[in-house]
């Protein structure tokens, strides 16, 4: 009933024996070694593509650094003339004020009776 098993031995070859070497465990099958490649060269086309993306957007950075640069520069030559403007309203309305106001000296001398400034 109980089976008895060959006893197994460890069989060491040389390299008189004929058969190949045995495989380290650290060699790569080929086709895991080819997966590797091209997934190193996908890696290396993403970092050309997102180092050219960037030196892009750095480019456009800039652009619109200096646009911005110049619309202030407007921006304050606008200020300056709305100052300007708001002065000149400021001067015109003391001046039409001063016009009523002779105005209304003339009417009243015009209304007066001129025997009663006598």
């Amino acid at each position: 009933m109980s089976e008895v098993r060959p006893k197994l031995e460890v069989v060491r070859g040389g390299e008189d024996s004929g058969s190949p070497p045995p495989r380290s465990e650290t060699a790569e099958p080929s086709g895991t070694s080819r997966r590797s490649r091209l997934a190193g060269w996908a890696l290396f086309g993403l970092l050309v593509v997102a180092l050219v993306g960037l030196v892009l957007e750095s480019r456009r950075a800039t652009g619109l650094a200096t646009r911005v640069g110049s619309l202030e520069n407007v921006i304050g030559e606008l200020e300056a003339e709305l100052t300007a403007a708001e002065g000149a309203i400021s001067a015109h309305r003391a001046h039409l004020d001063d016009l009523r106001s002779f105005v209304s000296e003339l009417s009243e001398l015009v209304a007066r009776d001129p025997e009663q400034a006598r």
